[in-house]
This record gives structure tokens, C-alpha cells and sequence, in this order.
């Protein structure tokens, strides 16, 4: 599914046991985590979060400061929360599971590590586990790329460019002794409630009219173009304005919520193009590494060094940059997600489009 991959659907209405880290002795150095708490962060959540979207213009200047007071005081908990949990799930990364004070549990999925669950908080691994990405510290990006695209949405929805409709989950980032775990609070979504984007990597892609008009709104604000996206036989394609690897579930609690926003940006240009040797300066290891890699550059106008592995999962360009950009840009560029509809020629306009922008950075 583009890498990242939604293995956090299968499991975000498990109930899992509480788990029993509170009730043991643990080694010296190891993290302590706080008491057991069967707090629902999301329900909580969401209702603050409604609140705080639907304020009119009668609501007090001390009613206003008063919720957003709520909901720093609820997402700090829940960080504090999730970071404890998260140290000592990153503590004992090495020991066998049946010695570990939280259980892994096994979801499936193609990117990431380990997953947990533990006082309602879904906790995963951002690691290269499957090489996809050309190495943990790739993989590891992503995971921050996840969390900024879900609060570019949240600040959208808050200044009301788009509807009010979308919400996201709870979520933060735990880097503890070289590793990179990402929490969430668990949602009421399951495997039926995804109506729009795909969760297994375009073998079947999902459409609903009201997430694409939020979804065509918050391009306008992002400066995203739209684009063809289908099933991998092709037998099924809808114009996305987003990447198709990001899910929308309508939720069992009538909410809608956007999840995998990992790849909401487009990415850079994974590779330098022939005319980019020839400008550079004889003197630079550029021109080195294209005379030991690109036997002929004047053959092809796609010669190039070889790709990234996994590039267009992390190597994104920056919000601030694509709004201001002259024409917009896809978050499908380099990737077989853009070749829905038209083959290859629509994927090759959309890189094109995202090489001139890259050069532009360089």
C-alpha cells in the first residue's frame, strides 16, 4: 500500500487485557509506567473536538480558552501516557515476547515493526522491517510524516477551509534510545468501515463523494493536483486529490475519520537527470558518481543514478513550499499509485511536474 500501510485498521476496536506491567517487579533502569486507566482518550476526544469546531460567534472569549484548555490538558495527558508505555515497550525491544511486560500482538500488514495495544493506546514500530524503505532510518521518517500530515488537516478543519466532518486521532511520537515508536488512540473503525482510499495497496480502492469534496478542498489549501488512481487490474479508478494509500473511515460512531496520511505531501524528485550533470561544475563528485553510473546520458532522457529505495515514502517536500508553488503539485509522483487510468503517461506528466519543482529546491 505505498509502504505505510494501515496495519493500525485491524485492531483499533481490539480490546486487549490491561496489561499487567503495573503488576510486576520490573529491572533496574526500566521505565515505570503510570496506573491503569480504562480512559476511551478518542471519545474524549472527539467530543472536544466537535465542540471546538462547531464554536459560533456567541461563544465567550473565556469559553474558547477554557475548551482549548481541556484539550491541552487531555493531549498532554495522553502523550505523558503513551510515552511511558512507549519507553518500556522500547526497553525490552530484545527481550523474548514471553518476558515482555506488554505483549506484542500480531496484526499483519506490510510496513513497521511490532505492534501493541495497552490503556487504549495503539502503539507501533516505525523500522524498515520488510525493506521497503532502504533502511529504519527511512522508515523512521515516515512516522513524523504521518503525524504532521494529520495535524495539517486538524489546523485546516480549525480555520474552517474545510469541513468540520474530518477528525483525526490522537497521536504522538515516542524516540527512545535510537528507536521510533508511533501511538494512537483506538478508534471505532474495522475492516468494513473504510469508504474511501485504499488499505491493501490498490487491490481494491474505495470512493465516497462527500470525503472527495473535503479531500478537493483541502488540496486547493495545499495546492495538490488531482489525479487518476485504480485497482491494480484497473478495472476500478476514481480521481483522487490525494495520495490513494490514505484511508477515510466512516467510523461505528458516525464520525469520519482520516487516517495514513503518511504521503500527503508530494514527494521530491528520488533521482538527478542527465542535463543536472552536465551543470555541474567538473571538479564535483557529482560528475564522478554519473560517469561510474550513466554510460550514456545523451541516450535517454531518463537516465539517471539509480533510485532510492522507497524515496517517495519520506523524502517529501515541505507544505510551506508546495502551497506557493506555481502549479500544483501530485503526492503520487514515483509510484505506481499514479498510474491509474492513463498507464504511463499520466505518471509521467506528474513527474515531470515534480522534477522542475525539486530542481527549484536545489
Amino acid at each position: 500500500d505505498g509502504g505505510g500501510g494501515s496495519t493500525t485498521r485491524r485492531v483499533l476496536t481490539a480490546s486487549a487485557p490491561m496489561s499487567p506491567a503495573h503488576k510486576r517487579v520490573r529491572p533496574p533502569g526500566t521505565p515505570s509506567s503510570p496506573p491503569p486507566t480504562e480512559k476511551d482518550w478518542n471519545h474524549e476526544y472527539q467530543l472536544l473536538w466537535d465542540q471546538n469546531l462547531n464554536e459560533s460567534d456567541a461563544t465567550s472569549f473565556q469559553q474558547r480558552m477554557q475548551l482549548r484548555l481541556q484539550i491541552g490538558r487531555l493531549a498532554k495527558e495522553f502523550t505523558d501516557v503513551a510515552t511511558e508505555l512507549g519507553k518500556i515497550i522500547i526497553s525490552e525491544v530484545r527481550r523474548p515476547h514471553h518476558l515482555k511486560s506488554i505483549q506484542p500482538i500480531d496484526v499483519g500488514g506490510v510496513g513497521g515493526g511490532l505492534k501493541y495495544i495497552s490503556n487504549n493506546i495503539f502503539f507501533k514500530f516505525v523500522v524498515d522491517e520488510w525493506s521497503i524503505y532502504g533502511g529504519n532510518e527511512y522508515a523512521m521518517k515516515s512516522g513524523k510524516h504521518e503525524l504532521r500530515g494529520s495535524q495539517l488537516f486538524m489546523n485546516m478543519a480549525s480555520r474552517r477551509q474545510i469541513s468540520n466532518a474530518l477528525h483525526m486521532p490522537l497521536m504522538c511520537v515516542i524516540d527512545w534510545l535510537g528507536f521510533r515508536v508511533v501511538a494512537m488512540s483506538i478508534l471505532p473503525i474495522t475492516d468494513t468501515t473504510l469508504v474511501y482510499g485504499s488499505a491493501d495497496g490498490a487491490q481494491t480502492l474505495k470512493f465516497d463523494s462527500d470525503v472527495s469534496k473535503i479531500m478537493a478542498a483541502a488540496a486547493k489549501c495545499l495546492n495538490l493536483h488531482e489525479h487518476w488512481v485504480a485497482t491494480r487490474d484497473g478495472e476500478t479508478k476514481y480521481k483522487f486529490h490525494s495520495c490513494g494509500d490514505v484511508e477515510a473511515h466512516r467510523a461505528l460512531d458516525d464520525r469520519l475519520y482520516l487516517l495514513d496520511t503518511h504521503r500527503i505531501m508530494p514527494p521530491c524528485a528520488p533521482q538527478l537527470s542527465p542535463d543536472d550533470y552536465r551543470s555541474a561544475p567538473s571538479s564535483t563528485p557529482l560528475v564522478e558518481l554519473a560517469k561510474k553510473h550513466v554510460v550514456d546520458a545523451e541516450r535517454s532522457a531518463h537516465a539517471a543514478l539509480p533510485r532510492p529505495k522507497g524515496a517517495f515514502l519520506y523524502r517529501l517536500m515541505r507544505p510551506e513550499f508546495v502551497a506557493r508553488y506555481g502549479e500544483p503539485l501530485s503526492a503520487d509522483g514515483f509510484c505506481m499509485w499514479a498510474r491509474g487510468g492513463s498507464g504511463e503517461e499520466q505518471l509521467q506528466q506528474i513527474n515531470a511536474t515534480l522534477k522542475t519543482a525539486t530542481a527549484e529546491l536545489r
